[in-house]
């Protein structure tokens, strides 16, 4: 299997493989590269398309120096053919062929530059490949950044609707099409005001369609949160949501390109408060204070704050109630100068365990690592989940080689316990107060960096803040 191009300066020589049948050119393109100055090239050339597939998907190569007719490959499929086989080596194609709309072409299909033989001299030659190099790692480097945002919005709970200032859809979340019984291939590149939605409000009036929450953001330009209304679904079920609404600008607009709107699936909690009200009249009616009513208005209420404050696929508890809970445990550790670690853990390549073996398997190896932290936390500790396959612990009144101890426990864990489909793994990151992290947003903020560092630096590991700087500035 052939490896990926070098990036420029990483080597100090650059392979460079030609596919030139004419020994003419292939000697001048080897006298050019020679003239290079401090870049070095390891030259090497083929005469058939057929031995450069083969070099290429058997050797490590730079770049690709390819002339359009070959004795056994012509035009735009010799870019094509290469480019399935080295989807990652840069392409520079090299003709006689002095055509404006086939240089568009070949980099449609492809390729990273087209140059003319007749207009080709060394300094022109050495600049193309460094550009080639350069512009074909920054497109992976995009390509890779977009993979890891759109895994980021699938996997997220919340329903992600993204629409342009055209009302047009451009981003339907899988967490939208569960909870609204659609698909993403039905709805992305629609517009709202076409989609027959029936919306409600709490009162059960229709909500104008001028009225969606989307649609008063796109309009104001503001921020619109916490909007709750009913929409029947395409099945005919009524469901009630918390949506959320979010203008997008571009610098130095005044009005929104578009607008995200997030919305969670309240139903159930709705239900219980509705069924909570209904006890409540039930008391005020019958005036008496019975032990079976009080006992079903207390199991109503708690039920009520565990929807509230509980994930629902893990049983742990959920982001909010982490937030809470750290606010409590920062003002007791600043009152009584009583050390508070917080640690992060990430379940490692989760999205590609997901591809491989579905969602499902998924949900269970995120339910079995909640498993596992319970079984191996203190009384005193505080776990939950923070987001997508992202934990937190919080450790009071733990200090800095205590928590590494702790996070070492967990990560070993997660490590030798026997999983379905394949090995599972974390990676953690951990953050005690100091003078410098002075606040619990600073805290989460240093424990994030120190999640990133062991991610970056191998993943299945441990990583304090302290052991990679803290150059955060506190957060007001």
């Amino acid at each position: 299997m052939s490896s990926e191009p070098s990036t420029p300066g990483k080597h100090e020589v650059i392979r460079l493989l030609s596919v030139e049948d004419n020994p003419g050119d292939a000697r001048l393109l080897r006298a050019y590269l020679a003239d290079a100055g401090a870049t070095q090239f390891e030259f090497l050339c083929v005469e058939r398309l057929a031995e450069a597939l083969e070099r290429v998907a058997n050797e490590a190569i730079d770049v690709l120096l390819v002339d359009l007719s070959l004795p056994d490959g012509h035009g735009l499929d010799n870019v094509r053919r290469l480019r399935a086989i080295a989807a990652h080596v840069p392409i520079i194609v090299l003709t006689g062929n002095d055509d404006e709309s086939l240089a568009v072409e070949a980099l449609q299909a492809g390729a990273q530059d087209y140059i003319v033989k007749g207009d080709l001299d060394s300094k022109l030659l050495v600049r193309s490949i460094r550009y080639a190099m350069e512009r074909t790692q920054v497109l992976q480097e995009l390509s890779e950044s977009e993979e890891r945002f759109r895994s980021a919005i699938s996997a997220m709970q919340e329903g992600l609707i993204l629409i342009d200032a055209e009302t047009t859809i451009l981003l339907f979340n899988r967490s939208a099409a569960q909870i609204l019984g659609v698909s993403a291939e039905q709805m992305i590149g629609r517009k709202t005001k076409d989609i027959d939605w029936r919306v409600i409000q709490e009162d059960g009036s229709d909500l104008p369609h001028e009225e969606y929450l989307m649609h008063v953001a796109l309009r104001t330009g503001q921020t619109a949160d916490d909007m709750i209304c009913g929409v029947y679904r395409p099945d005919g079920e009524l469901i009630w949501l918390l949506v959320n609404a979010t203008p997008l600008f571009r610098p130095g607009d005044d009005k929104p390109y578009g607008v995200v709107t997030t919305f969670s699936d309240i139903t159930e909690r709705r239900n219980y408060e509705q069924q909570l009200k209904a006890q409540m009249l039930l008391l005020d009616e019958a005036r008496h204070d019975s032990e079976l009513q009080q006992k079903a208005l207390r199991d109503a209420n708690e039920k009520l704050e565990r929807l509230a404050t509980t994930d629902g696929l893990t049983d742990l508890k959920n982001h909010r109630a982490f937030q809470e809970r750290l606010q409590t445990e920062f003002r007791r550790a600043q009152r009584y100068n009583i050390p508070l670690s917080l640690l992060m853990l990430d379940v490692d390549k989760f999205k590609a365990y997901n591809d491989t073996f579905g969602h499902p398997a998924g949900d269970g190896v995120l339910q079995q690592v909640a498993q596992l932290l319970l079984e191996n936390i203190r009384d005193t500790d505080f776990v939950a989940r923070y987001g997508g396959e992202e934990f937190v612990v919080l450790l009071p009144n733990t200090d800095y080689p205590y928590a590494n101890f702790l996070a070492e426990r967990l990560r070993i864990a997660i490590e030798e316990a026997t999983w379905q489909g394949a090995p599972v793994t974390a990676s953690f990151g951990i953050a005690t107060l100091t003078p410098q992290l002075n606040n619990s947003a600073a805290l989460i903020a240093a424990a994030d960096k120190a999640l990133y560092y062991s991610k970056a630096n191998g993943r299945n590991r441990v990583t304090h803040i302290q052991e990679v700087g803290v150059p955060i500035a506190s957060a007001q």
